[in-house]
């Protein structure tokens, strides 16, 4: 067995090395994140091939050319050296040794490339192919599946009742606000729910602005980092925006600790699907921490790649319960539709045309 790690600065990249020089047989071992690159990390992927197959390929790279730190490449290894460390690195969650038959390898390819990592991407793999060990899988019987698996992420029902308080909590520029000024707009144009808005922001400058003109438009009362008890009515649904939630430990305890403080009674997590999945991924625990209750997906207006949404869901177990595809507070935010996100990963000429 031929083992080797390729270092290059995303997933993406990293399997498109493997499959040019490793063929499609290669099978993926595990991933890590590394330090380097233009963005201070870069991620290794470690891919195997039994050594018979080598005779077939017509060339192989080489294996002492490209080991230089800083820069893209593949660095090789004794076989008892590569499986000691494969056995010692820890894996990336749900990673391990995934056979991909080849009738799913475009598939694979195409979660890669819609901004899935590796170890969802391996799960979803998984989930496809089970009850079809015997038998490859039709096109059909794919998408069935894949959908199926998208459909397990997304939450259809979601129920705020009066007398809630609802708060939306995620890093800077996710789109906490807008959010949250579309769920009062939906909330009081179609459901004639009474709403009121809080901001406990200090760190936007314009945060009073921004709430008070979205309040403003909906004939909504609203205040800014309140000193009292915060209550609710009966009648009412309360609609919190809270600071920016950093990565850092700081950031998650000071998140924690309004929510402590508020108790309220759901909490949505706010992503955009601008972010890197990686990113989000790294912040699984601190996302854990907090609880949220749900997922939002935000910007799907601005990428045609929206795996991180998906990795979130997956990599967290906390359901993706809505997703917008306008900016600021205008438009709607809407139901996670199965067939339309696969269209779009897929490519589908007819994905996401209104």
């Amino acid at each position: 067995m031929i083992i080797k790690s390729y270092i290059e600065n995303t997933a993406a990249a990293a399997l498109k090395k493997i499959r040019e020089e490793m063929g499609q047989q290669a099978l993926i071992l595990h991933t890590r994140h590394i330090r380097g690159g233009q963005y201070g990390r870069r991620i290794e992927v470690t891919a195997c091939i039994d050594e018979s197959l080598v005779r077939s390929l017509k060339s192989l790279i080489d294996v002492n050319a490209s080991d230089r730190p800083g820069k893209p490449g593949v660095r090789g290894m004794d076989v008892d050296d590569s499986l000691k460390v494969t056995v010692d690195r820890p894996m990336a969650d749900e990673s391990a040794m995934v056979a991909i038959p080849e009738e799913l390898r475009k598939v694979y390819d195409k979660l890669i490339d819609f901004d899935i990592p590796v170890g969802p991407a391996d799960k979803l793999m998984k989930d496809i192919q089970k009850g079809s060990e015997t038998a490859p899988l039709a096109d059909g019987s794919v998408r069935t599946k894949l959908k199926s698996s998208f459909e397990s992420l997304i939450k259809r029902e979601v129920h705020i009742p009066v007398g809630s308080k609802v708060m939306f909590i995620g890093a800077s520029g996710a789109g906490k606000t807008s959010t949250l000024a579309k769920m009062a707009a939906e909330l009081t144009a179609f459901r004639r729910t009474k709403v009121r808005l809080t901001s406990f922001d200090t760190q936007k400058i314009s945060a009073y602005e921004e709430v008070g003109g979205y309040a403003d438009l909906l004939d909504a009362p609203y205040e800014v980092n309140p000193q009292k008890e915060l209550k609710v009515d009966r009648d009412e649904v309360l609609l919190i925006d809270t600071p920016s939630m950093s990565y850092s430990t700081d950031g998650i305890t000071a998140v924690q600790s309004l929510i402590n403080l508020v108790r309220p009674d759901i909490v949505f997590m706010v992503l955009s699907v601008c972010n890197r999945a990686e990113d989000i991924i790294d912040f699984k625990e601190g996302i854990q921490i907090v609880q949220p209750n749900l997922l939002i997906a935000t910007h799907l207006d601005e990428t045609r790649r929206w795996g991180s949404m998906l990795a979130a869901a997956i990599m967290t177990g906390i359901p993706l319960a809505f997703v917008t595809d306008s900016p600021g507070g205008v438009g709607q935010l809407h139901v996670p539709d199965p067939e339309r996100i696969l269209a779009k990963m897929m490519n589908d000429k007819e994905a996401y045309r209104e």
